[in-house]
């Protein structure tokens, strides 16, 4: 059997290692009645390194970006030079938690103050500058069973509930199961601090209904000239009651009740830019912008990344089976306030270039090698590596069932999954406004690019 390699002398050692065990492989092959032997006769393989292939990029903007019932409540703005003003605000709604029978609000309660806590967890922007939160409240109830967008709006009160003052570089973040610093909106009004004292007492769980009907909901606002945008745990956010007992001694801490959680059933983040002045203020869902790569979480602007000359390199009727396909993605150098994303996802297109949409609406992963392509249950994560600052992705099934599409191209995103399509805190992208730039400067060392193991069989 005749074997033709064709590399690049760099490459030379390492390559020529992986023939020995190819051609070690290659000649045990003698029996004519194993699998797949007797179709390919001598002289009709050769095998080809590519230490690149062009790659076509531009930024695409997706619209109906579903923001419902995220893991993160988005507050607050910043300005971006090439992405412009990004502004975020949270529409929350109330559920009642069940607790345990030692934390039910006693029916002889004497009630003394309100509060409104966000456990927080996430800032993108300049963490040094002071900003102010308020909470309004909402006119109208949340729709358990409505999808919310990041263009989606709830009329709210024009005065606040409530407001705050922070400086987010203060404050601790939550890891894991471990609660960031709580930040406390205190709420003075003392018929909204009766009316949910009243539907509270000696009740487990309170019904949302009754809590819809005195507490709509609240939007999470931040001042106009605020430089980040704050982010906090759902999980750990809820509204607390502060009382004591007739029992109580002369200054006896307050007691609290925490059962109003913002851990329900409808939530969802609103999340407006203005690109005027930008070199993105062309962009739109039908107009995306060639020989760019931009990526930013919550605003649905991905990278789409088109390859163009795979198919040229079939030589006549040759087949072309890939042994190996490594995606390498660069970002841009950027300062610590606007820091590139953890990690990245690639999602599949429609013929006509529209992201491929799951039963529950999520773009449509690439999987994890060696994963059910079909599936969406490992979606293939890019992490950003701390010493190269690069995103590595294995594509070698996914690319070799995709070269049978006359148009390949893919979507580069932001992670739109923790674990599973099923897993119920899923859109991680969603709750964050994250923006990088791409390295595609042509004869850079750092450009976006594919690295390819190929077979062609004749």
């Amino acid at each position: 059997m005749n074997l033709q390699v064709l590399h690049k002398p760099f490459f030379h050692r390492a390559l020529s290692l992986g023939l020995s065990a190819f051609l070690l492989f290659l000649t045990a092959c003698q029996q004519p009645n194993e699998v797949g032997l007797g179709l390919i006769s001598d002289g009709d393989i050769r095998l080809i390194y590519v230490d690149t292939l062009t790659l076509r990029t531009s930024t695409v903007l997706l619209d109906s970006i579903n923001t419902s019932n995220p893991n993160l409540l988005l507050s607050g703005a910043y300005t971006d030079p090439e992405f412009g003003r990004i502004r975020a605000t949270s529409y929350i709604s109330y559920i009642g938690a069940t607790v345990t029978a030692a934390q039910i609000l006693p029916t002889e309660a004497i009630l003394d103050s309100l509060a409104i806590d966000f456990s927080f967890a996430y800032f993108y922007g300049d963490s040094s500058q002071t900003q102010r939160l308020e909470a309004h409240v909402l006119n109208q109830p949340l729709a358990i069973s409505k999808e919310y967008y990041n263009f989606s709006s709830v009329p709210f009160a024009a005065q606040a509930l409530g407001s705050t003052t922070i400086t987010p570089s203060t404050l601790t973040r939550t890891v894991g199961n471990v609660r960031g610093s709580n930040v406390r909106i205190r709420i003075d009004s003392p018929d909204l601090l009766a009316r949910l004292g009243n539907i509270s007492r000696g009740v487990n769980p309170i019904p949302k209904a009754d809590i819809d009907n005195i507490l709509p909901g609240i939007a999470l606002v931040s001042e106009d000239n605020s430089q980040a945008v704050l982010g906090f745990d759902v999980a750990g956010s809820g509204i607390t009651i502060f009382y004591h007992l007739p029992s109580d001694t002369l200054g006896q801490t307050a007691r609290e009740f925490i059962a109003i959680s913002a851990y329900g059933l409808a939530s969802f983040n609103q999340i407006q830019s203005n690109r005027a002045g930008t070199p993105l203020a062309s962009l739109s869902s039908q107009t995306p912008l060639p020989n760019t790569a931009y990526i930013q979480n919550g605003l649905g602007i991905a990278t789409k990344i088109e390859i163009p000359y795979l198919n040229a390199l079939k030589e006549g009727n040759s087949r072309l089976a890939i042994n190996r396909a490594e995606l390498i993605i660069f970002p841009e150098p950027n300062n610590s306030v606007f820091a590139p994303n953890s990690t990245l996802g690639l999602y599949f297109l429609t013929p006509e270039h529209r992201p491929v949409r799951t039963r529950l609406f999520r773009e449509r992963a690439f999987q994890e090698e060696g994963r059910d392509l079909n599936s969406n249950t490992f979606p293939l994560r890019l992490s950003l590596s701390s010493n190269s600052r690069t995103y590595r992705a294995l594509i070698s099934s996914t690319l070799q069932r995709m070269q049978q599409n006359e148009n390949i191209s893919f979507l580069i995103g932001s992670s739109f999954y923790f674990v599973s399509e099923d897993d119920a805190d899923n859109p991680i992208s969603n709750a964050n406004v994250n923006r990088m730039k791409l390295s595609i400067t042509p004869n850079s060392t750092r450009r976006m690019r594919l690295e390819l193991y190929y077979t062609l069989v004749k």
